[in-house]
């Protein structure tokens, strides 16, 4: 109690009573609260008050004076939702409490629970379970006991908070359970702040009963698509000749899902077996059985009665696929294109794992030509084949799938469209909202109307492929979009399918989020000539999602009136602006336009080159192209000439031979060539070049003493550049001091048959004889018209001369001596 200055208390004085059954058709209390140690003039009976609280919400009542020194409040109970339940009042007076609240109970006695929804379980005959929901009216607490009725022994019941559930379990053994008994009659009784209630129960125990585990669950006869199961039931004698049903789990490791089956049902006595059929080849299950009471009428919670699962592993046999890979029209990408030379990919959904049906599975894949060539990819993946150097054409390209079993007798198959101009569709834009994708593309630009669309998506690793789990869809062709619903990014790609044939596939460039506007356009321009440029436009993917269309428009400088435009879609980046006059500034302008309509615009200026005459050009290419015929025919006539290369003779072969001289076949008996001539021999025509003119010249006659060494006649050879001739080397005696002199009378050439022999005269005796004195002992002697290197390199050991220049040495170990250049004679 709290105490004011007047010194004066308040109480709670109605009701009597603290409970309030409404089973007693009452329909409303009085609650009058009462001021003790009222002071007359002191005190204010308008400062009493009366409060509720009820879960743990507050609120004033409405009261009325009852006399000087209480009020009453009349609480209507027709609402019972609002009261029942426990209620706390409180008087107050000043805003303050003076006495201990006071709780009123109002309600109803304990509900009994309905018979059909006590759950009651024979655990395989050994013991018994009872279920049931409490049910507490009022949030009032409710007091449940159970009882056998027979023999009037109590249950223990526990309560579980969390659940709201009472649970009765016989192996307790707190009270009186005979499993051997078919029926057995129950008593229930509930209790709370209002009363008890009661209520007798009776269950069956024979078809209340939960089997045990299976026992001896085996398997047999595995083959590729079937199994044999065998299994038994706990023996009982109370459930022989009864009838049990059976329920299947399977499950494999490579399928998420969980089948079931059941239906059959076995008698206690019979064999039970069963086999399993519909299963996949080279797939490891896990088996699960178990099993109820089959009853003509069903149970209350008839599933709760199944025993519990008994498990097993197998594995069936192997064989050889029987799927092909799916390939549809559109399924495959131009990856690059050289030399009119094609790299394709080439796309199909692949076989499911649990449907490979043995070891070592994979694809085998070919390309066939209209013209029957077979050709095999370059790579091969899980959903895929890269061909690579394909020349334009339609190919026939065919996928089977096999194994280390063999492969499967169906054929995927689609044929591929290679040619200069692929109508393919283009994709506009994928927007990612949440978990969608909306793909839309541009309207094909002929007028040429595809019979579908195909659309391929698959895992987003990166733009430009798909690797792994690849899938297809076909769209009609009257749509220009497509909503695509997914978790996670995807990657897209899209063919347009034709009635004759089908294009490449187009890729998604990139995705976007949300539209954030666009920015002012990006280009550069290049390839300016007198006449033309070109625009290069640089906007990223992300902003040409966007963009509607593009406006070029330029004009020169000088004149802005006159403006002329091209209207390009964004998916053209490179555009030629042409027939523009040369030496003039252009302003140059592109617009972007979004789809929203709103434009923006960047500017740049050029200026074109000027115009080259052609007439010039044409002139200077004719002058130099001359100059260089000019310059070729000059160094092939040097060529011509080095080719006939002169060597000096040595000093020791000076003294065999001396200058050859060669009489002019043109002049006559008495004219003779005054200058000692070098033998020319020309690789083309085999010519001997004669440059003097014939003079005459007077008849010496001599006698001398002749001594002749002969040799073999000189054989002509087949294009060596050499003549035929016979020569006699002589001992001359001549008046001239010279050591040796050799002449040459005659020449056979091609064109004269006849030939004569070399002479040579000497001069005197005397001479003879020197000269023999100076002439080396051995002597080279001319085989086949070469002479013997060796022999011309012994001649003078001594000397340590070396030539100038080297003559060409034959392999055969011989000197052509038509190679030789013989020295002029300086006294000639």
């Amino acid at each position: 109690m709290f105490l004011r200055d007047e010194e004066v208390s308040s109480r709670i004085t109605k009701p009597d009573t603290s409970i309030i059954d409404l089973d007693t058709n009452v329909t409303f209390f009085l609650l009058e609260c009462t001021l003790d140690n009222f002071l007359v003039g002191s005190s204010d009976i308008s400062m009493l008050e009366i409060n509720q609280t009820k879960n743990g919400v507050n609120r004033k009542i409405e009261t009325q004076v009852n006399g000087v020194n209480s009020k009453l409040a009349k609480i209507d109970l027709t609402n019972e939702t609002e009261l029942c339940g426990v209620n706390r009042y409180f008087c107050f007076y000043k805003d303050k409490p003076v006495v201990e609240p006071k709780s009123v109970y109002v309600g109803r006695k304990a509900r009994m629970v309905s018979e059909d929804d006590i759950l009651c379980i024979s655990e395989n005959r050994k013991y018994l379970t009872c279920d049931f929901t409490a049910i507490e009216y009022c949030d009032l607490p409710t007091i449940y006991t159970l009882s056998v009725a027979r023999s009037g022994s109590l249950c223990a019941l526990h309560y579980s908070k969390d659940l709201n559930l009472w649970r009765f379990n016989s192996s307790t053994k707190r009270c009186e359970y005979q499993s051997a008994h078919k029926e057995i009659t129950m008593k229930l009784e509930s209790e709370n702040k209002f009363g008890k209630t009661a209520m007798n129960f009776t269950i069956n125990n024979y078809d209340l009963l939960r089997p045990g585990l299976i026992e001896n669950f085996k398997i047999f006869e595995i083959t590729t698509r079937s199994v044999l199961v065998e299994w038994s039931l706990p023996k009982s004698p109370m459930d022989a000749h009864r009838l049990f049903e059976f329920q299947f789990r399977l499950a494999s490791e490579l399928v998420r899902e969980t089948s079931l089956f059941q239906n059959f049902t076995f008698s206690s006595d019979q064999k039970q077996t069963h086999t399993i059929e519909d299963l996949l080849p080279f797939t490891r299950y896990k088996l699960q059985i178990r099993s109820r009471l089959a009853l003509p009428k069903a149970r209350n919670f008839e599933d709760v009665y199944w025993s519990d699962w008994v498990s097993t592993v197998f594995a069936t046999e192997a064989c050889a696929p029987e799927l092909a890979p799916l390939m549809i029209p559109g399924g495959y990408s131009i990856r690059k294109r050289i030399n009119n030379r094609i790299t394709v990919d080439v796309y199909w959904k692949g076989v499911p794992e649990q449907f490979w049906n043995g070891p070592e599975f994979g694809y085998d894949v070919e390309a066939i030509s209209s013209s029957g060539v077979r050709i095999q990819p370059k790579v091969v993946l899980t959903d895929m084949a890269t061909f690579e150097n394909l020349a334009f054409g339609s190919y026939r390209v065919e996928v089977t799938s096999r194994n280390a079993l063999g492969r499967a007798k169906l054929v995927g198959s689609t044929t591929i469209f290679l040619s200069h101009r692929d109508q393919r569709p283009i994709i506009k834009r994928v927007s990612r909202k949440e978990n969608f994708h909306q793909i839309s593309w541009y309207p094909l630009s002929d007028n040429k109307t595809p019979r579908n669309y195909t659309l391929l998506f698959c895992d987003l690793d990166h733009t430009g492929s798909c690797t792994h789990a690849l899938g297809f869809q076909l769209i009609r062709n009257s749509s220009s979009s497509v909503n695509f619903s997914s978790e996670y990014p995807m990657n897209f790609a899209l063919a347009a399918n034709y009635e004759d044939h089908s294009s490449s596939l187009t890729w998604t460039e990139c995705i976007v989020e949300q539209y954030g506007g666009v920015d002012n356009p990006d280009f550069d321009l290049g390839n300016i000539s007198h006449h033309s440029f070109v625009v290069y436009i640089k906007d990223r993917c992300e902003q040409k999602s966007w963009i509607q269309k593009y406006d070029i428009e330029y004009w020169p400088v000088e004149s802005p009136q006159k403006v002329q435009n091209v209207i390009v879609m964004p998916y053209n980046d490179v555009i030629v602006i042409g027939q523009l006059h040369p030496d003039t500034r252009y302003n140059v302008s592109v617009t972007s336009i979004d789809d929203a309509g709103i434009p923006m615009t960047s500017y740049r200026i050029i200026t074109t080159q000027k115009k080259v005459p052609v007439f010039p050009i044409f002139l200077y290419t004719i002058l130099g192209s001359a100059l260089i015929i000019l310059a070729a025919l000059r160094v092939m006539r040097y060529v011509k000439r080095v080719k006939n290369i002169k060597v000096d003779l040595p000093i020791g072969l000076e003294e065999i031979f001396e200058p050859v001289k060669l009489d002019n076949p043109f002049c006559t008996k008495n004219e003779k060539s005054n200058v000692h001539k070098q033998v020319i021999f020309n690789d083309w025509d085999e010519s001997i070049l004669y440059d003097e003119e014939c003079e005459d010249e007077p008849e010496i006659e001599t006698t001398h003493e002749e001594s002749t060494i002969e040799s073999e006649p000189i054989k002509p050879t087949q294009n060596t550049g050499y003549v035929e001739a016979n020569f006699r080397i002589q001992n001359l005696t001549s008046p001239i001091p010279i050591s040796n002199s050799i002449e040459m009378e005659t020449i056979n050439h091609p064109t004269e048959p006849d030939q004569e022999e070399l002479k040579a005269e000497n001069l005197s005796e005397q001479e003879t004889s020197t000269t023999k004195a100076l002439q080396p002992l051995n002597r080279p002697v001319a085989t086949g018209g070469y002479v013997p290197v060796s022999q011309v390199l012994s001649i003078n050991k001594a000397s340590s001369l070396e030539p100038k220049a080297q003559t060409s040495v034959q392999r055969s170990g011989y000197v052509d001596l038509n190679n030789l250049i013989r020295p002029q004679n300086p006294l000639v």
